[in-house]
């Protein structure tokens, strides 16, 4: 109580002096002085609301790495793979009608038509399956029907003619050769057929291990080995 009167009349001296209150942070001067330390304090929040968010220190949503914010990640809306927009990207095996280049040869079936589900995955179902007899050389076989792999009498060692396809894609030779090879040749040196050629008193269609006298004589156009030994290979 004592310390009350002190400072009162303390201050009604000063008031007299003409000293104005705030002199004794009293009244306007005294708010103002805590306003500016609310103010300071103020300030000091929005720094910390800055640092938040959107300053790259990982909040979500702010673009830091977050789901949600375009980093590519699944599951929060950023751009990716669409199934249905008529390109394929990864992991889409096609989309629409982009195939990604693929056939039905290049995904192992021997022909057809490769085509794309509507969960982007390939359809295979219009490829052909392999099988002796479908007209495709395949795996396995040497040839099927009319399809002999561009295989000719000389790559089995036979002389001139046509090979076949039998019935369980294997290679008919029977067709190859001239008939008269390797009969004795006749006057002067003639052969039953004019694909022949007289060596060493028989005649050869030039089959290889045949002997000739040059390259034109075998079907392999390669005649070999010493004078006199020269045979086809």
């Amino acid at each position: 109580m004592t310390l009350w009167r002190t400072t009162g009349s303390t201050v009604l001296a000063a008031l007299a002096l003409g000293c104005s209150p705030a002199t004794f942070g009293i009244g306007d001067g005294g708010a103002s002085a805590a306003d500016d330390t609310e103010s300071e304090d103020g300030s000091d929040d929005a720094q910390g609301s800055e640092a938040e968010g959107g300053d790259g220190d990982g909040d979500p949503g702010d673009g830091d790495g977050d789901t949600g914010d375009g980093d590519g990640e699944s599951g929060d809306g950023d751009a990716g793979a669409m199934c249905g927009n008529g390109v394929t990207e990864a992991p889409e095996e096609c989309d629409g009608e982009d195939l990604g280049g693929r056939t039905c040869e290049s995904v192992g079936f021997p022909g057809g038509e490769l085509s794309c589900a509507g969960d982007c995955t390939l359809d295979t179902s219009g490829c052909l399956e392999p099988s002796c007899g479908n007209g495709i050389m395949e795996a396995g076989e040497a040839c099927d029907g009319s399809d002999l792999g561009g295989q000719a009498c000389a790559d089995f060692g036979e002389g001139p003619g046509q090979i076949a396809c039998s019935g369980d894609c294997t290679v008919n030779l029977d067709d190859c050769g001239i008939d008269g090879d390797g009969e004795p040749c006749g006057d002067w040196g003639s052969c039953p057929d004019d694909g022949l050629y007289c060596f060493m008193d028989t005649c050869w269609d030039g089959s290889v291990g045949d002997p000739c006298f040059g390259d034109s004589n075998c079907v392999t156009d390669n005649c070999t080995g010493g004078w006199g030994d020269n045979v086809c290979e």
